[in-house]
């Protein structure tokens, strides 16, 4: 049995010597610890992916629900009108941050967005909405 106390005084004695020697072999084989990082981060991924399926598929009914409470919890209690100056663009919405990340998803620029009015029903922001359309506004 080794003496843990001769062993580490060993090591601090000996630091910078162990410490350039590993790092000259893990150098001197770089290929072999990229090859095996990359298998175990491929390995990793296809167990994440099939405790996540797992995970889904058990709980399938309480994520759609925490989904859909998560959507009704963006929505506004009123019908918002914005413009988007970049694109001359008037639209309706009850949902502007989503409303406006789905305009970023498809490439339009949405800085500079403001609100024009606020509507408590659907109908009146309709009706607004296509009056503004009417006048040269795109939407």
């Amino acid at each position: 049995m080794y003496d843990k106390e001769a062993k580490k005084a060993y090591y601090l004695k000996n630091k910078e010597k162990i410490q350039a020697r590993k790092k000259a072999h893990r150098l001197a084989n770089i290929d072999v610890y990229k090859a095996k990082d990359k298998e175990r981060w491929l390995a990793d991924i296809e167990i994440n992916r099939s405790k996540a399926r797992e995970y889904h598929h058990k709980n399938k009914e309480l994520i759609r629900v925490k989904k859909k409470a998560y959507r009704e919890s963006l929505k506004d209690e009123f019908y918002t009108m914005y413009y988007i100056p970049q694109h001359h663009y008037i639209g309706i919405t009850n949902q502007p941050i989503t409303r406006l990340r789905n305009h970023r998803a498809v490439g339009r620029i949405t800085t500079g967005w403001e609100v024009i009015s606020t509507f408590k029903t659907k109908r009146e922001a309709l009706d607004a909405e296509k009056y503004m359309h009417s006048i040269g506004y795109c939407g």
